[in-house]
């Protein structure tokens, strides 16, 4: 029997204050809410500009989908989602926060050992988790990504260029925590997702020079 990896984040997202701050992180304070709803916005848009791309004949698994963002936007659209998370806290919040139009489930599961078999999902989706998990972890979830779908991925990277690196360094001197200890240069990314069997169809920017997050549509 395969046992799953230990990692920092799958501890920190169980912790039930961790879990609650950050489904209220959006109405904290005036600027944490223009911040995140001004970040929140640029990535929704990017993340929905490459849904748009992808032919949806059935479910689809958000991996890692916290207190249901992602979820609730797609279930807006119609989409039958699936939402897993190691969290059983954080998926409690997104079921208590309802969802759209869709219908939706939540499972709890572990990325790196997802409960699910193989290609049973349309298309897979996993948001703002990888930039959190060291190499060896995230490419056994990569893996899963794989494995229980059927051809097509929107998946969330932490990028790293001199820039980002100047960016991140002021972030942690103002919050103390690291925001993306594990990021990727591009030549990184391609390397990796080449070794899964993935091909990248399209990316985009979530805010290009402000932000690190990069959004990939892939394929195999």
């Amino acid at each position: 029997m395969s046992i799953v990896p230990e990692y920092e984040a799958r501890g920190h997202y169980k912790d039930p204050k961790v879990a609650r701050r950050y489904h209220e992180q959006f109405g904290s304070s005036r600027s944490a809410r223009l911040r995140h709803q001004l970040l929140g916005r640029w990535e929704a848009n990017a993340f929905t500009a490459l849904l748009d791309r992808v032919t949806i004949d059935g479910p689809v698994l958000d991996i890692a989908c916290g207190t249901g963002r992602y979820v609730r936007l797609m279930s807006d659209r119609g989409v039958r989602i699936v939402g897993t998370d190691v969290s059983t806290e954080m998926l409690a919040l997104a079921a208590e926060a309802g969802h759209g139009k869709g219908p939706v489930a939540f499972n709890a599961g572990d990325a790196a050992k997802l409960p699910f078999g193989d290609r049973q999902f349309a298309a897979v989706t996993c948001m703002r988790l990888y930039h959190r998990i060291p190499r060896d972890v995230r490419m056994s979830m990569l893996r899963e990504v794989k494995r229980v779908g059927t051809g097509s991925a929107i998946l969330f990277f932490g990028m790293d260029t001199p820039w980002l690196r100047v960016r991140r360094f002021l972030l942690r001197r103002s919050m103390g925590r690291p925001t993306n200890p594990f990021p990727l240069t591009r030549d990184q990314l391609k390397g990796d997702l080449r070794e899964i069997g993935f091909t990248i169809e399209e990316s985009r920017w979530v805010m290009p020079l402000l932000a690190d997050g990069l959004i990939l549509l892939v394929r195999w």
